[in-house]
């Protein structure tokens, strides 16, 4: 059964590491610096729908073909300490491949006039924690790779994110 986690781990997985500590200054398509980023995600959007488009109900169990999707704010920090106002946003789609949580997603995040993302990126949702790989980025995260960690925070839409850069 896919856990709310899917939704925390692709959209952290994906996007929040631009915010915390990287330069947007100067359209720059160097690499970051190898640096580690905390992220607390407060969802805005979290929907699955059936392969025809129809929304599930909370109780139902996913099915292959069915999608997830998700939006979220991002503040600096953790669930327990974080900014006081979000500085990114992030959005994921992920078509599920089997009924034990097995997916393919693709993610967005932006911020500052570039992206990171994630493209075609294989999950498999039903953890408490996630990591996905980052596949790339434009601008100011231009040839930018990493990981993102994602653990759910109680039965709530969000989650505690920490991206890995390097």
């Amino acid at each position: 059964m896919i856990h709310r986690n899917a939704r925390v781990l692709l959209t952290a997985a994906v996007f929040l590491p631009l915010l915390a500590g990287l330069s947007l200054a100067g359209g720059s398509s160097a690499a970051a610096a190898p640096s580690t980023l905390h992220f607390f995600q407060r969802s805005t959007l979290y929907a699955i729908v059936s392969a025809t488009g129809t929304p599930l109900p909370a109780e139902a169990t996913p099915a292959a073909g069915d999608v997830l999707e998700d939006s979220d704010l991002d503040y600096v920090g953790n669930h327990s300490h974080h900014a006081r106002n979000w500085t990114a946003s992030d959005h994921v789609v992920c078509s599920l491949t089997n009924s034990t949580g097995g997916a393919t997603c693709f993610g967005e995040f932006a911020i500052g006039g570039s992206l990171l993302f994630a493209d075609g990126v294989t999950v498999s949702f039903g953890q408490t924690t996630d990591r996905v790989a980052l596949t790339g980025g434009t601008g100011a995260y231009q040839g930018l790779t990493g990981t993102v960690t994602s653990k759910e925070v109680g039965n709530t839409n969000n989650a505690d994110v920490t991206i890995t850069l390097h």
